[in-house]
Parts: C-alpha cells; structure tokens; sequence
C-alpha cells in the first residue's frame, strides 16, 4: 500500500523564509533535511569545482496523488546560493514552489520544492529532483525575502532586493495557497538596464473569494559585488 502524502499548509511553506539575515558559511550549521514522503531517494555530491562552488542533488520516487516536499542539504556546513527542480512527468507532477530552506532561525541549509501529484494510477511511480549549488566557507551570502498580501484575482510581480552593494545569485518562491496561487515564472529582477537587483516571481491569483487575501514570497540570496560587475545579454 502505497505511503501516505503530506501536505503542506502555506504556513508552514512561508515559515521556512527569513526577513534579511546575513551569514559567513564558516559559521552555518549543516542540517538534515526536512522530513519529507516515503519512497526511494538518492542523494549525489558535487566535486568542488575550480569557483569553489559545491553542487548537490535530491531524487525521490513519489508513488501516490498529493504534495510532497523534496530538500537537498548543503555539505559541510555550506551555504546555499542557488537551486533547481526537475519532474518526471508533467502530466502528473507540478512543482508549486521551490526556495531555499532554513535547519534554524537564521541558518538556511539547502533548497527544497513542494511537488504536487495527481492523477497517478495505481502502482504507478514518478521521479522528482531538486538541486542546490553551494558556497564552502569562507564565504558570506546575505538573504532577503519579501511578503506580498494579494486581496484580488490577477497577476502580480512579487519581488526581494539585495541591499546596496550586492548582487543576486539565487532565489526562491513561496506561497501560501495553491488552491488559488499559481508561480507562473521566477527569475533576476532588472533595476536600471544593464543592472541587477533582485528575484522577482510573477504569480497568478484565481477563484479568489471576495474579501478573502492570499500570501506570495520571493526570496533572494545575495553576494558582494565585484566592482564593477560583469552582465551578459539580459532578457
């Protein structure tokens, strides 16, 4: 019999942001992943490449309809900069957020993605991934996250600043109810042209009831900027 799915409330989801804090990865404690479903995972290390930057990778088996959390943890007390998902099947997966993760307040530990599945038959299975890149100490990343209250069905362009000085290197989105929230797409936001500034995420509201209010998050992780900066095309 397949294992139960856990589903996720929005609070838990937006509770795993934190406001603006700054940490040296020397100083981040390395933290287990959080409890997610049952079924088969796999977890691959990078080698630390020539940037000193460590990459790692979380696969799970999903055998049953409902939300699933999938979390990769930085090695050796790393910070996460930066991650991805990737889903078997898109007919039956949907990736409803993805950012990074907190092992304690103040402590973000690695990337994690909440994959819904529905229309799965029976004894079937599907594959989600996510992966996160890392920096090994020394090193110091600043995170920021932004709270939206959207009151109205629509789209909305949820966005987190670095402060001055810095620039983005990673981000993430949160949600509060999947029900009537949709992340249509997430990326680096652009200040001035050929500058930029922050993540933003474009997020639709639908079957909103009047007078009923959602929350959306962005986050983003920010790194010293070198001076000056150096930009390719930018979309």
């Amino acid at each position: 019999m397949p294992a139960p799915r856990r589903t996720l409330t929005g609070a838990a989801a937006l509770g795993t942001l934190t406001a603006l804090v700054t940490l040296t990865a020397g100083t981040a404690s390395a933290a287990r992943a959080p409890a997610g479903t049952a079924g088969h995972a796999s977890r691959t290390a990078g080698r630390p490449a020539a940037s000193g930057i460590v990459y790692a990778a979380q696969t799970q088996t999903l055998s049953a309809n409902g939300t699933s959390r999938v979390s990769v943890t930085c090695p050796g007390g790393a910070l996460p900069v930066g991650g991805g998902t990737a889903i078997q099947d898109p007919r039956t997966e949907q990736v409803l957020q993805a950012g990074f993760y907190a092992s304690a307040p103040g402590h973000m530990a690695g990337y994690q993605a909440d994959v819904r599945v529905h229309g799965l038959r029976r004894g079937s299975q599907v594959k989600a991934a996510v992966q996160v890149a890392c920096i090994p100490a020394p090193a110091t990343v600043t995170y920021a996250a932004r709270s939206q209250t959207l009151s109205a069905n629509g789209t909305r362009l949820p966005s987190a600043t670095c402060p001055a000085g810095e620039l983005p290197v990673g981000g993430g989105t949160a949600i509060q109810d999947p029900r009537t929230e949709q992340v249509l797409q997430a990326g680096f936001r652009s200040g001035a042209p050929g500058s930029v500034v922050g993540y933003q995420a474009s997020v639709r509201v639908h079957g909103l009831r009047r007078g009923n209010k959602v929350k959306a998050a962005v986050q983003v992780a920010c790194a010293p900027a070198p001076h000056p900066p150096v930009y390719g095309p930018l979309a």
